[in-house]
């Protein structure tokens, strides 16, 4: 009942329900806001249990070992890095090394290369030593031989072996051309030696270390474009000018077969000269055969002499 100046007053039925509608809607609303917060709240905690996940993973430290006696904490990278690289890029784990064992100027901080770069190769599970590093970024240096030239030529999955021409291989290079009329393979350059393969100088043997020590599956090379080679300067040469005469591919040699037959300077007229040999003749028609010593010949309608042994009927 209400009340109203002092009189009682039978409650008014529509304002009860609209009353009781309110406290529904608010009932609904407050129930779907704490469903809400708990979600909010159940991502937020899975987030920052992948954070710290990721974080450990990515140091791979070993926090799990407490350190022996007479031991240093050191980091070392998980696979080789190669001269150039930011260090910031690369992954390192903690390890604990021997005290008498330890490099001379070697990294016990990560704060102090966050900003450096490799300055030569830095060897998979070995300590970081600061003389390896460098404040600025440093370019490959290819592993060219003094005196020799670096060529860079183009190459397929067939020409390059399948890709089995990594740096530090041997391979002839041929030729593949035509000359008038004749489709001809000729070996220009003997025992070139690999020095990059699609930009990286890694052989065979440093790939498969790199991805031994980062606990990956062995899997085919990936097939490149482009190789390098080291060869003296009239080889390079060579390669210069047989790239405009036709396709180039490689011919792997074995590891211990060095020796090369000398080549001189080689220019397009050269590259191109035929093999001598003695051409055969086969007159369209002959009026008949002569004798002449020991030898006979057919003599053709022009008269001409062909001597039989070289006669091709």
């Amino acid at each position: 009942m209400g009340t109203r100046f002092g009189k009682n007053y039978p409650a008014h039925p529509i304002l009860g329900a609209r009353r009781q509608e309110r406290e529904r809607v608010m009932l609904v609303a407050s129930a779907g806001l704490a469903f809400f917060l708990l979600i909010i709240t159940l991502i937020v905690f899975n987030f920052k249990e992948d954070a710290i996940a990721a974080k450990v993973s990515s140091n791979d430290a070993i926090i799990d070992t407490p350190a022996a006696v007479g031991t240093v904490t050191l980091f070392v990278p998980l696979s080789s890095v190669r001269p150039g690289t930011k260090l910031s890029q690369v992954r390192f784990q903690k390890v604990y090394w021997p005290s008498r064992d330890v490099p001379p100027n070697a990294i016990r901080d990560l704060a102090e290369i966050r900003d450096k770069y490799a300055k030569v190769e830095l060897p998979a599970r070995m300590p970081v030593q600061r003389t390896s590093l460098t404040n600025e970024p440093v370019g490959v240096e290819l592993p060219l031989t003094p005196g020799h030239r670096a060529v860079t030529i183009r190459v397929d999955e067939v020409s390059s072996l399948e890709g089995h021409a990594l740096p530090g291989t041997r391979v002839d290079v041929a030729l593949t051309y035509v000359e008038e009329g004749n489709l001809t393979t000729k070996v220009i350059v003997q025992n070139a030696r690999v020095i990059s393969y699609g930009g990286s100088t890694e052989s065979y043997a440093e790939r498969a270390r790199s991805r031994a020590a980062a606990g990956s599956r062995r899997r085919a090379t990936r097939v490149s474009r482009t190789i390098t080679l080291d060869v003296p300067p009239k080889d390079a040469l060579t390669i210069q000018t047989a790239k405009e005469l036709g396709k180039l591919s490689l011919l792997m040699r074995a590891e211990s077969d060095v020796a090369s037959i000398p080549v001189d300077e080689i220019g397009k007229a050269e590259i191109n000269k035929n093999t001598h040999h003695k051409k055969k003749v086969s007159p369209s028609c002959s009026r008949g055969q002569i004798r002449i010593g020991a030898r006979e010949y057919m003599v053709d309608c022009s008269g001409r002499l062909h001597e039989l042994d070289s006669y091709e009927p």
